[in-house]
């Protein structure tokens, strides 16, 4: 059996000067442990900064210049645009900012508005921009009907009805397109490149697969003087007027060249959604 030898408490004189001596030692820890959890949640504050904005060249952090939109596993689909909509209008006493999404069916696009060849009129000619075209005005009929979801049964064969970035849509920011079915997916595209064409514009080379090679001259021949819509994610990206400038229809060798009035951050991208489509 242990016993323990109980000595007798100490005097007052003793006990006072060690109970202030035991304070100052939790002050002391209390304050150790205060600086290392401010030095801890300064350095998850400084990663989660870090990883939000990301590292700049100079090795300081600022704006990451990566568009949402093109985030890796981006779905890409090359769509006919079958006519210019007109932007979502709310109903009264809706937000007007918000557009919705629907898997309902659209109305197909008036006959005055779609963006056939006849319609469209393409005539190559000399000048600056090389060609002229017919005016086709929006279909108004569009403007009470949400947007279409990327959820809808069968989408990437099905009409649909997206919103345009930065004007691609009738060159306005609020702008939609009708598409038709997709015709190609971003599968077909082996490399996409942002840079400069050599009049200063900011454009995107691109390389096809060798099998999409051939997909992608039919898709062009049977859009030849039309619009063809690149979709990422359900947002329309470009809309691209198929070789304008040509006469006839040309073979794209599988290269090719995606420009219209982008700027840096726009054509990068776009070739990044090119390069990491899932679509």
């Amino acid at each position: 059996m242990k016993t323990e030898t109980i000595e007798s408490p100490p005097s007052v004189e003793v006990l006072i000067p060690e109970a202030r001596q035991h304070q100052r030692a939790r002050y002391r820890r209390r304050g150790g442990r205060a600086v290392i959890a401010a030095l801890v949640l300064a350095a998850l504050i400084l990663s989660a900064v870090l990883l939000v904005r990301g590292p700049s060249a100079g090795g300081k952090t600022g704006a990451d210049s990566k568009p949402v939109a093109a985030a890796a596993g981006a779905v890409v689909y090359f769509r006919p645009v079958l006519c210019l909509a007109a932007p979502y209008a709310a109903p009264a006493g809706g937000p007007s900012e918000v557009v919705p999404t629907s898997t309902e069916p659209i109305p197909a696009c008036a006959a005055g508005s779609q963006l056939t060849a006849s319609n469209l009129d393409v005539m190559p000619k000399g000048g600056a921009q090389g060609y002229s075209s017919g005016n086709v005005p929006a279909d108004p009929q569009y403007g009470s009907y949400p947007s279409t979801s990327v959820h809808s049964p069968g989408y990437a064969s099905r009409t649909v009805l997206l919103p345009g970035a930065r004007g691609a849509c009738d060159g306005i920011p609020n702008g939609r397109c009708v598409l038709g079915p997709a015709e190609m997916s971003g599968r077909a595209i082996a490399k996409a490149t942002a840079t400069r064409s050599r009049t200063g514009q900011w454009v995107v080379d691109y390389t096809t697969t060798d099998a999409g090679a051939a997909v992608w001259d039919k898709v062009a021949s049977e859009n030849f003087h039309q619009m063809l819509g690149i979709e990422v994610n359900g947002v329309v990206e470009a809309t691209p007027l198929m070789q304008p400038t040509q006469s006839s229809f040309s073979s794209f060798d599988g290269r090719g060249e995606l420009s219209g009035n982008l700027n840096r951050s726009e054509a990068l991208q776009l070739a990044r959604a090119l390069n990491s489509h899932q679509g």
